[in-house]
This record gives C-alpha cells, structure tokens and sequence, in this order.
C-alpha cells in the first residue's frame, strides 16, 4: 500500500524539494500551500504524514494542527525557521537533556508529532 504524505508549505521551492525526495522514495504526494487548502486537501483524502510549515499566511500551521487534532490522531511534523530568543533556549535546553542522556549533542533533529496515539495505548 502506497502511504501518502500531505506537505503544507509556502515557499515554493522548499515544497518542491520535499517533493521530490518524497516521490523517490515511493511516497504519493499532495501539496497545500496554505492552510485553508490543507484543511480541504485532508478532508478530501487518506492522509499518512502531514509535513506542515508553522508560518503560513492567514490559518497558521498551529491552527491547522488544532483543526486536524480534532478529527485525526495523523502523524504531524511540524516545520519551522524560527529562530528566536525562546527557540534559542529550547534547543539549547534539549541538547543538554540530550547530552546528560548520553547521545550526541550533535545529531539533534526535532520532530514535533502532537497527540499522536498508538495502537493498543492505555
């Protein structure tokens, strides 16, 4: 069964690039530019992944989220370029959690998957 993956993004350049890579790896993909449009496109279709960009015009991604939750327990990554004071500290805070843990501080990704339940969870 082919999964499929709904990227929300703006920038369009960005969207073809997660595109792209996306398809190589035998993916379906459907493409929203802003959230009104994710919203419609989910509703429409089975829906996987959401990979959705946090600063959108209009309905921001957090909104979109809060939409989607109320439906849908869809794994969410949320994606964003903020940088700052306060994401400063949060990473700063999750590398040292990290580093205290024994990984490496170094290889950080962070992938936000809000309320996400699995099967058979109490």
């Amino acid at each position: 069964m082919q999964r499929t993956i709904l990227i929300v993004e703006d920038e369009d350049i960005l969207r073809e690039i997660m595109k792209d890579y996306l398809l190589n790896e035998g993916y379906n993909v459907l493409e929203a530019i802003d959230g009104k449009e994710a919203l419609f496109i989910f509703e429409e279709h089975e829906v996987h992944l959401i990979i959705l960009d946090i600063m959108l015009l209009e309905l921001d991604g957090w909104a979109v989220c809060r939409r989607i939750r109320k439906k849908s327990n869809v794994p969410i990554i949320m994606l964003t370029a903020r940088v700052d004071e306060e994401d400063r500290t949060v990473n700063s805070h999750i590398r040292n959690l990290r580093h205290k843990l024994g990984q490496k501080a170094a290889c950080i990704v962070t992938v936000v998957r809000a309320g996400y339940k699995f099967e058979g969870q109490v």
